[in-house]
């Protein structure tokens, strides 16, 4: 069984939460826009490739990635959580189809890669406490796509030479220590600098949110990880994340700021607790 170990620190790096900048509340708090704004327009934003490259390189990545985890094969579970994706992918930004898959791995995370592709742990599934804490999670990871912060992050030229010099990006896994912390793939899909986190964090809350979900459930979930991970080192890789109390702090000021209280909001469905429930009867004895 090929699995690479990711560390709690990850989840931090790709599911992180709701920390707003100025500057991108005021460019994309039309919440009712979603959809028909362009979020990549502006004078600040970097240049990025051509949509055709950017989705062959996320091609690349994504194979490398499946070559080094295990694809939980459970059609049940499969189907479920790539329904959820797509409702939240159909109320976000983004203007690419996206494919999403479930990681068999007790790690906590969500991993969106440049081109729309999405993947899901089953360990975050598991340490959900309900659909609109999981649906959060990977709003948060549509958002990075959707934003294009990986390709915003390199640059044109880089991602040509990544494109036509794969080998060199993706070393042989046979060099790789059995207890890497890190997934297969370049850190530049998993470290993103503060600026591109906070937008992915306020992107992500308005996309649970359009999508009928409750709000509040990413704080939520976000406390529980903080607590959980306490004690734990957290890599330099992620150094440039916000503080967890800011974040938190601000997702709650733009929750009350920006988001029309409504009277009913997603929490859970049966669904969602019987592939939990599945998942769990999974583990070994």
């Amino acid at each position: 069984m090929r699995q690479h170990s990711f560390r709690v620190a990850a989840t931090l790096t790709t599911i992180v939460l709701l920390a707003v900048p100025a500057i991108a509340q005021q460019r994309n708090s039309d919440i009712e826009n979603i959809g028909n704004r362009d979020i990549n327009r502006g004078e600040s934003r970097p240049t990025t490739p051509n949509l055709e490259d950017e989705i062959a390189l996320g091609r690349n990545v994504a194979r490398e990635l499946e070559q080094g985890v295990t694809l939980l094969n459970d059609p049940a579970v499969v189907d479920y959580v790539n329904r959820v994706g797509q409702v939240i992918v159909r109320n976000s930004d983004s203007k690419l189809p996206f494919t999403i898959k479930v990681i068999d791995s007790a790690e906590v995370n969500a991993i969106g890669l440049p081109g729309g592709f999405l993947y899901v742990t089953t360990g975050l599934i598991q340490t959900a406490d309900n659909e609109a804490q999981l649906a959060a999670m990977m709003a948060h990871a549509v958002a990075h796509v959707a934003a294009r912060h990986a390709a915003e992050q390199q640059g044109k030229t880089t991602f040509i030479n990544i494109l036509s010099v794969p080998s060199t990006v993706f070393p042989g896994r046979e060099a790789a220590s059995p207890q890497r912390s890190s997934p297969p793939v370049p850190a530049m899909f998993f470290s993103f600098n503060r600026a591109a986190e906070e937008e992915a964090d306020w992107l992500g809350l308005q996309y649970a949110y359009k999508a009928g979900y409750d709000p509040t459930a990413m704080t939520a979930f976000f406390q529980k990880m903080a607590t959980q991970s306490r004690g734990v080192p957290v890599s330099t890789l992620f150094a440039t994340h916000p503080q967890t109390e800011d974040r938190i702090a601000k997702s709650i000021e733009n929750i009350r700021t920006y988001l029309p209280s409504r009277q009913q909001n997603v929490v859970t469905t049966m669904e969602f607790q019987e592939i939990k429930s599945r998942l769990m009867e999974r583990r070994p004895q």
